[in-house]
């Protein structure tokens, strides 16, 4: 792998994701399930038969005017669409695609009869629309027994101010919707986590306990498509122990998406009193999109091809770029078929800039092809953006602090004008969390301040005996890399964190892997704002002030 490519694996931006698995539809575009397992050339149940189908028409709401961002514009997005069923009691997924007159169809398997299904609408562009309201109490979820018709589903213009439900000319009865899957409602009558895809204060589970089910905390979005699927108003990514995402046990792959937006001093200044077309412009070109599957240990498939789904898919994938590896300007990823590439490792990978800004909700899927001519497909949701980096508003010893202005005359913390420090005592660093898409910070995240040792033969931490260099152990610091937790921090009055890094770290000489003593001249800083899925990071230049 290049070392640009590297660098871009190396720190994770900002986005937290979900995830489930969905073999390929049928060519004749029957249903199968998301959940895992094989293409079934349509037969939903992996070899059983369909005990229900599930069918309907979307249409565009004629009654009020499409706003201008309408996601849904016209009859002609309705083929992008995907209708999918989720299984309250097994958590099963199925889908059917959306026809260009606008009717699907969902073939459910036998081992569903009983049970109860919940119905959500996903965009062109891959975002979940809501889900089909069944009942003016806000029950989502359908008992269906044999042909169940929706009737004609009328897509509003703007989903979050009014709920999209089952069609008046649908042949559903009472006895056939389930009222334990009642969401909660706004007062347009809209399930409270349509607006936010399941996150933020409209969303959060006040009052009751989780319940079991597809939408544990009843703000109509099935677990899948839900930010923060307990209503606790912590992000699922940001929960302690828990994973980004999961696939089935007996999955043969491992599919990991990720982004990177890792920021140098010099390029920082945007951040600081760039205009919101400036920041935008940033975040769009040095974002990096990671995308890999890896063959799992005990795969019983080999890996013919991996690609990503231009559909539906969010709009800018068209002209999303791939990182380049040498000089001259980056290629469109579409220009490949949006194709991964194969590492000598055996991993399929794509590193690729979106050339836009990007928002919660965004959605990509990427198909597995194996050798035996099954397929897979993956699809993640992006929970959360970073919409700044993390900004270094302070800098000194305990009780000495000077402010840093990144357009200041000194400090600047570039290569040529280091930010001076005293090497007696603690670095303090004050900074301001990066923000999400809503503009509020980000508190739940941890940090790694990564400390490179430099000296005029160039970077040396990947020469360093840790062990002989650093003798006496220092809480929380492992090769080169400082931690700190997000439990462990507190935000300021002002927004800001504030954390003294041991003046023992900075040492003024190493002890090399061959023996040899080198000089450091200066350290290179890397404040890393992660989590499991993502990172946000700025890298400034330091060294210690000279003695009088």
């Amino acid at each position: 792998m290049s070392s640009s490519r590297m660098n871009a694996c190396f720190a994770i931006v900002a986005l937290c994701l979900l995830a489930f698995t969905i073999p390929s539809c049928s060519p004749s575009g029957e249903a199968t399930p998301l959940s895992g397992g094989d293409d079934n050339g349509g037969d939903p149940g992996g070899g059983s038969q369909a005990a229900t189908v599930i069918r309907g028409r979307l249409a565009v709401s004629p009654a009020r005017p499409a706003p201008p961002a309408a996601r849904v514009a016209d009859a002609a997005d309705l083929a992008d669409c995907v209708v999918v069923a989720v299984s309250d009691q097994t958590g099963a997924v199925y889908r059917g695609a959306v026809s260009e007159d606008g009717t699907f169809q969902i073939n459910v398997p036998e081992s569903e009869e009983g049970n109860t299904l919940i119905q959500t609408i996903v965009g062109p562009d891959g975002k979940p629309l809501g889900p089909i309201v069944m009942s003016d109490d806000g029950a989502t979820g359908l008992k269906p027994e044999g042909e169940t018709d929706l009737g004609t589903i009328l897509l509003p213009g703007d989903p979050a101010a009014e709920p999209i439900t089952v069609g008046t000319d649908s042949a559903i009865g009472g006895s056939d919707v389930d009222p334990a899957t009642r969401a909660r409602l706004d007062e347009n009558g809209v399930p409270v986590g349509v607006k936010s895809f399941g996150k933020g204060p409209d969303s959060l589970l006040s009052e009751g306990d989780v319940a079991d089910g597809a939408d544990r905390d009843k703000d109509g979005l099935v677990d899948l498509f839900d930010a923060d699927d307990d209503g606790n108003g912590v992000v699922n990514d940001f929960e302690p122990g828990r994973g980004t995402w999961t696939v089935p046990a007996t999955a043969d792959v491992r599919p990991n998406f990720f982004m990177n937006l890792k920021i140098p001093v010099e390029d920082a200044a945007v951040f600081y009193t760039g205009t919101d077309e400036q920041k935008d412009t940033a975040l769009a070109t040095k974002t990096v999109i990671t995308f890999e599957v890896v063959p799992e240990p005990s795969a019983t498939r080999t890996i013919a091809s991996v690609r990503m789904l231009d559909t539906p898919a969010p709009a800018y994938l068209s002209t999303a770029t791939v990182l380049a590896s040498g000089p001259g300007p980056a290629p469109l990823w579409s220009a490949t078929g949006y194709a991964f590439t194969l590492e000598g490792d055996g991993r399929y990978d794509a590193f690729v800039t979106p050339q836009a800004v990007m928002d919660c909700g965004d959605s990509f899927t990427v198909e597995v092809t194996y050798t035996d001519g099954t397929s897979e497909q993956f699809t993640r949701m992006i929970a959360y953006v970073f919409k700044s980096i993390p900004e270094i508003k302070q800098f000194g010893s305990p009780g000495a602090l000077e402010n840093y202005d990144p357009a200041g005359t000194s400090n600047k913390g570039t290569p040529s004008d280091p930010i001076l420090f005293d090497g007696t005592q603690d670095l303090v660093l004050v900074w301001k969390p990066p923000t999400d898409e809503t503009g509020a910070p980000l508190t739940k995240l941890d940090y790694r301040f990564e400390v490179f040792f430099q000296n005029s033969s160039g970077q040396l931490n990947g020469n360093i005996d840790y062990a002989t260099t650093w003798i006496a152990p220092i809480s929380n610091f492992d090769r080169g890399t400082y931690a700190v937790s997000a439990s462990d921090l507190v935000l300021n009055g002002d927004g800001t964190y504030t954390v003294a890094i041991p003046k023992d770290i900075f040492v003024d000489s190493v002890t090399l892997v061959n023996g040899e003593t080198a000089p450091v001249t200066s350290y290179k800083i890397d404040i890393a704002a992660q989590c499991p899925s993502g990172n946000a990071a700025i890298m400034a230049e330091f060294r210690k002030k000279q003695e009088p």
